[in-house]
C-alpha cells in the first residue's frame, strides 16, 4: 500500500494494514464553474491518449506516436512487471478491446502476456475520454505490490498550498476484478487496490525544513474494509513517512462491466489533518519510536501538494517473484474527469478544530479455552451491559462455554454453512499480549493452522506483538544517550527483557566483547537468552526460591546511573549502592538496581491518563492454560505485577489453574 513518488522517480512499501466495515458518507462537491474555483491541474483531466511510458526504475521508455494529438500531461508509471507497458504496442480499434459500454477502444496498450493494459475509449455519451487500467498477478515484499498507475506532476505555485479547501474529484467504477486466494493462502497475500496519492510537501516555519509525505486515498480493497496505515522509515539521514487510509469517504465496493462510471470526491485537507493529529510508528530497522507532529502542522498554510498518482495494485504471491502463486488476482478500473480542485471563496482550512470521524464497527469472536469471547471494535460506547473495554476503541466479553471452542458441557447448534462473503471481512485482536488474527464470511478454512469460531469466522494466535503489549524481542532498542558515568570506572547490570535476561556494562570504551551491543555514550548490552530468573523456564516440581544475599559495599566506584528501554517501559537503574535507593527498587547484584518506571514517550509508549470512573469491575478469563484476572474502572494498579491494559483496565496473570485446564 506504500507507494511513495518523488516526480518521475517512484519507489514503494507494502502497509500493514487493518480491515472493518465502511459507513459511505456523501460530501457536497465543488463546482469548478463558481467563483473562487481554480484547478491545480490548470489543463483538462484525460484530453489526450498519446500518454509518456516509464519503466520500473522511473525511467521513461517513449511518448506513444500518435501525432494527432498533443502530448498528454498524464504519464504511465508501472513497477514489479514481469512484461512492462511499452508505447510502442499500441493497437488501434482492436477487435480484442472492447467494452460493452464504451465499445471498441480507440486506443489499446497491452502487454505480450496480458499481464497489464490500458485502454482508452470516448464516451458516446459525453464524448469525453476514459482510460481503462488492468493488472494481474504480481507479487508482494518489503518494497510493496505491483501496480500501473497514471501520474501528474502538480505545479509549483499558489494554488498547491492547503490553506483553502482542496477537493479530488472523479469518475471511476470497477469494470472487472477477480480475486481467487487458494485454501491454504497466507493473509494479505492475494489482493487487488484501487487507490490516489499524493507527494505532499511540509515546510517547518521555524527553521525551515521540508518535510516529504506520501499520502493515500484508498477506493477500493478487494478483501473489504478501509486500510488505515501511518508510518516512517529512516534512511540514513533522511526519513520517509506514509500515510493512506479512507475517511468514510466513496468506496467503490462491486465490480460491473454494463454499469456507469460513478462519482467521487475527496477533500484532501481533512486527511492532511488525520495525518498530523496522531502519532505515526517509525523504524530505523533496529529502533522504534513515534513520530508527533508539531501544533505548526496543523496550520495548512505550511503544506503543498507536490505530485498525484491514481490506479491499481495486484499481488497474488508473497516473497520472491518466483514463489509460487497463492491464488489468482485481476483488476480493471474505468476513469473519467480526474480533476483537482481549490475553492478560494471558501473560509480558510485549518486542522486546530479538526475532528476526527469515528472508527467503523466490526466485530467477530475468538476462543479462550473452552470460552467464547466476542468483540467488537469501533463505535462511540460500550456495546451494552457486560461488556469490558479491551483499550483502543475494543470491547470483549466472555460469552461461556461453547462446543465450538471445544467444550462438552454446552450444547450449541451446529451453524448453517456460509457462502463466501464477497467482500469479506478480517482484522486483528489482542488477548492479553498476542496477536489474535480473523477472517469471517468464510465457507472452509483459511488455513492449516486457523480454528474455526463459528458463523463463517475463523481466528489465529499470531503470537506475542508489540501492539497487543508484548515485551521487544530479542533485544530491547536502547535510549540513545544514556547517563552514564564513564570516567569513574566500569559498572555493569542485567535486568529481564520478558523471559530474556539482558546483560549491560557502561563505562566502557570500546566493545565489551564477542555479542555485546553498542548501546552509545559508553554502554553495551548483551543478551544472554531465557533465563530461570526471568521466568525462562518451569521447573517440575518448581524447587524453592533461592534468596539473594545482599551485595557489601562497594566503596571502589562511586554511584552511577542510567536507563534503557524495555518494550515501551523506560528501566532505571543505579549502580555502587550497598541497599535499594527506595521502595520497588530491585536487585540486580553487585551493587546493582533496577526499577520499571513504566511508560515513557522516550522509548516509544502513548502515556495517557484513564478517566476516571465511578464503576470497578472484576472478572476472569482463560489464556492457554493460564488463568488472567482483571480489573476496570481504575486509574493505577490494584496492586504489585498488575499490568496496565489501557482505558482504566488492569490485568494479572495468576499463572497454571484447573480452571483453565
Amino acid at each position: 500500500m506504500k507507494k511513495p513518488i518523488d516526480q518521475k522517480n517512484s519507489r514503494k512499501t507494502l502497509a500493514a494494514f487493518l480491515l472493518s466495515f465502511l459507513v459511505t458518507v456523501p460530501t457536497l462537491a465543488f463546482d469548478e464553474n463558481s467563483p473562487g474555483v481554480v484547478s491545480i491541474f490548470g489543463a483538462g483531466s484525460f484530453e489526450s491518449p498519446r500518454f509518456e511510458f516509464h519503466n520500473s526504475n522511473g525511467v521513461s521508455t517513449g511518448v506513444a506516436n500518435i501525432p494527432e494529438f498533443q502530448p498528454s500531461l498524464w504519464y504511465v508509471a508501472q513497477w514489479k512487471k514481469i512484461n512492462e507497458l511499452q508505447p510502442g504496442s499500441m493497437f488501434r480499434n482492436s477487435a480484442h478491446a472492447v467494452d460493452p459500454v464504451l465499445g471498441v477502444a480507440k486506443f489499446a496498450f497491452p502487454t505480450a502476456n496480458n499481464e497489464s493494459h490500458i485502454w482508452t475509449f470516448e464516451d458516446p455519451k459525453t464524448k469525453k475520454q476514459v482510460v481503462e487500467l488492468y493488472g494481474q498477478h504480481g507479487w508482494v515484499d518489503s518494497v510493496g505490490g505491483s501496480n500501473v498507475f497514471l501520474q501528474r506532476e502538480i505545479p509549483d505555485n499558489e494554488n498547491a498550498k492547503l490553506d483553502y479547501p482542496i477537493e479530488l474529484q472523479l469518475k471511476a467504477k470497477i469494470s472487472s476484478r477477480s480475486i481467487l486466494p487458494n485454501a491454504n493462502a497466507k493473509p494479505g497475500a492475494v489482493m487487488g487496490q484501487f487507490i490516489s496519492g499524493f507527494t505532499v510537501h511540509y515546510t517547518d516555519p521555524l527553521s525551515g525544513a521540508v518535510q516529504n509525505i506520501f499520502l493515500q486515498i484508498n477506493h477500493a480493497e478487494s478483501v473489504g474494509g478501509d486500510p488505515v496505515y501511518r508510518g516512517c522509515y529512516r534512511h540514513g539521514e533522511s526519513i520517509e513517512m506514509v500515510y493512506g487510509a479512507n475517511l468514510n469517504d466513496k468506496n467503490f465496493t462491486s465490480a460491473s462491466a454494463n454499469g456507469p462510471l460513478e462519482n467521487a470526491n475527496y477533500n484532501i485537507n481533512k486527511y492532511v489533518c488525520d495525518l498530523v493529529t496522531k502519532p505515526l510508528d517509525c523504524t530505523d530497522g533496529v529502533k522504534q519510536w513515534k513520530h508527533y507532529f508539531s501544533a505548526d502542522a496543523k496550520n495548512l498554510k505550511n503544506w503543498k501538494l507536490n505530485g498525484y498518482y491514481i490506479g491499481i495494485e495486484t499481488q497474488d504471491r508473497m516473497g520472491l517473484s518466483t514463489n509460487p502463486q497463492q491464488g489468482t488476482a485481476a483488476l480493471a478500473v474505468q476513469l473519467s474527469d480526474v480533476k483537482i480542485l481549490k475553492d478560494k471563496s471558501q473560509a480558510p482550512y485549518d486542522c486546530a478544530s479538526y475532528v476526527a470521524p469515528p472508527p467503523p464497527i466490526s466485530t467477530g469472536q475468538f476462543c479462550s479455552g473452552m470460552h467464547t469471547i466476542k468483540w467488537q471494535c469501533g463505535g462511540s460506547g460500550s456495546p451494552g451491559a457486560g461488556w469490558n473495554q479491551a483499550d483502543n476503541g475494543c470491547f470483549h466479553i466472555d460469552a461461556g462455554a461453547s462446543e465450538t471452542c471445544g467444550s462438552p458441557v454446552v450444547t450449541v447448534p451446529t451453524p448453517a454453512p456460509v457462502a463466501p462473503a464477497t467482500p469479506g471481512t478480517s482484522g486483528q485482536f489482542c488477548s492479553g499480549t498476542h496477536e489474535i488474527l480473523w477472517k469471517c464470511g468464510l465457507s472452509q478454512s483459511p488455513g492449516a493452522t486457523w480454528k474455526d469460531a463459528g458463523g463463517g469466522c475463523f481466528h489465529f494466535d499470531n503470537g506475542t506483538a508489540l501492539t497487543c503489549g508484548g515485551a521487544q524481542s530479542p533485544t530491547p532498542a536502547p535510549i540513545s544517550n544514556p547517563v552514564a558515568t564513564i570516567d569513574a570506572g566500569t559498572s555493569n547490570g542485567q535486568f529481564c527483557s520478558g523471559t530474556t535476561q539482558v546483560l549491560w556494562k557502561c563505562g566502557v570504551q570500546q566493545n565489551a566483547g564477542a555479542g555485546w551491543k553498542d548501546a552509545g555514550d559508553g554502554c553495551y548490552h548483551y543478551n544472554s537468552g531465557a533465563q530461570p530468573i526471568c521466568s525462562g523456564s518451569l521447573p517440575a516440581p518448581t524447587p524453592a526460591p533461592v534468596p539473594v544475599p545482599t551485595p557489601a559495599p562497594i566503596s571502589s566506584q562511586p554511584t552511577s546511573v542510567g536507563q534503557f528501554c524495555d518494550g515501551t517501559h523506560e528501566i532505571k537503574w543505579q549502580c555502587g549502592l550497598s541497599q535499594p535507593p527506595r521502595v520497588a527498587w530491585k536487585n540486580a547484584g553487585s551493587g546493582c538496581y533496577h526499577f520499571d518506571s513504566g511508560e515513557a514517550a522516550a522509548c516509544g509508549g502513548a502515556v495517557a491518563t484513564p478517566p476516571p470512573t465511578s464503576t470497578v469491575t472484576t472478572g476472569q478469563f482463560c489464556e492457554g492454560k493460564q488463568e488472567i484476572k482483571w480489573k476496570c474502572g481504575l486509574s493505577q494498579p490494584p496492586g504489585p505485577n498488575w499490568k496496565n491494559a489501557g482505558g482504566g483496565c488492569f490485568h494479572l496473570n495468576n499463572g497454571l489453574s484447573v480452571n483453565c485446564n
